[in-house]
């Protein structure tokens, strides 16, 4: 911290302190410099989207770091790596949405149908810190998702089922308690019967 209570920004960084180099930290290089670590590669290896635990382990906290963000001379800085780290992590939750699909463990379904409908594509603007209530919204709509797709893949694959529902056409076949009225009747749910458990 300078003095006076000020927290340390441009002296923090070999390319902006000037020629006073004893309070330099980091490099905004994208690699290790003169000896200093590249802050841009413990942002990436960090893979912190809300970047909390970044700015408390590498900075003075998360004031300290919103304080060097809204700097001008930071700004094109920090918007291409948190486009970078959107891009990387979104690379690897799809690897993982990939090898899901591949399988026929629960979920699969909904990852066939996030990879048929291009689901990475539909959100390519970085939008940096996620609010609570995004996060909190996605959330609730993963569960969602998950619970509906596991239910269907528990009612779908289990053993002996007989009832094919495509959501707008439920077919049911009600046998009576008491049987059929008559003879015909009784040999048309049979046939019918058959028919749906060739499918």
């Amino acid at each position: 911290m300078a003095p006076g209570g000020n927290r340390r920004t441009k002296a923090l960084f070999y390319e902006t302190s000037g020629t006073d180099k004893s309070h330099v930290l980091y490099t905004l290089k994208d690699y290790k410099y003169e000896g200093f670590p590249s802050l841009y590669e413990l942002y990436m290896e960090g893979g912190d989207l809300t970047e909390y635990e970044f700015a408390n382990f590498f900075l003075g906290g998360w004031e300290h770091w919103q304080q060097i963000t809204q700097c001008s001379w930071f700004k094109p800085y920090v918007k291409r790596w948190r486009e970078e780290l959107h891009l990387q992590v979104s690379a690897v939750a799809l690897r993982q949405i990939k090898r899901i699909a591949s399988t026929n463990e629960p979920g699969s379904m909904t990852a066939n149908k996030y990879l048929l409908e291009k689901g990475w594509t539909k959100n390519t603007d970085p939008v940096g810190r996620p609010s609570r209530a995004a996060i909190k919204k996605k959330a609730a709509e993963m569960v969602e998702d998950t619970a509906r797709v596991d239910h269907d893949h528990a009612r779908i694959f289990a053993r002996g089922s007989k009832v094919l529902d495509h959501r707008d056409n439920l077919v049911t076949l009600t046998l009576h308690r008491d049987g059929p009225q008559n003879p015909d009747e009784d040999s048309s749910l049979e046939r019918c019967a058959e028919a749906w458990s060739d499918d």
